[in-house]
């Protein structure tokens, strides 16, 4: 029979990591939460500006070069982030599902981190739609008008 002095390490090499899941479940919506602050904020800031100056980012009333890069910034790291996340809900699902094989997991604990790992993968599909969704509005709808 092993001591507990060998069974620690395979069980912290194996188990599922709080930071790790909670990447998985809250890193959508973050994202999704900087892409409306950062892309729609600076689109709309960019056409409200007083006057027009070599600071100012507005240029007979559309927004310029720096306002347009500032919100493709704001949309692609968000969308990255959020891919990134589902991603990550996924290999922890993998994971999970061998842990439970192995009987590492007891049953309660694989029950919270089934459910906070299917409600993550849901919450990051919706924040990759809604950021997608974001861009094409930004694109097709007048910013200034």
């Amino acid at each position: 029979m092993r001591d507990q002095k060998t069974l620690a390490p395979d069980r912290n090499r194996t188990r599922i990591r709080p930071t790790t899941l909670w990447f998985g479940v809250l890193g959508g919506v973050t994202a999704w939460l900087v892409h409306l602050t950062v892309a729609w904020g600076v689109l709309e800031l960019s056409c409200i500006s007083p006057a027009d100056g070599p600071w100012v980012d507005n240029r007979g009333g559309s927004p310029g070069t720096a306002a347009w890069t500032a919100v493709l910034i704001g949309t692609v790291a968000p969308w990255l982030i959020a891919a990134a996340a589902l991603v990550t809900c996924l290999l922890l699902h993998l994971r999970r599902r061998r842990l439970a094989a192995d009987e590492a997991l007891d049953v309660l604990a694989d029950e919270r981190v089934g459910f906070l790992l299917v409600l993550g993968a849901l919450l990051d599909v919706f924040a990759l739609l809604a950021i997608t969704g974001g861009i094409v509005g930004m694109l097709t709808l007048e910013a200034c008008g």
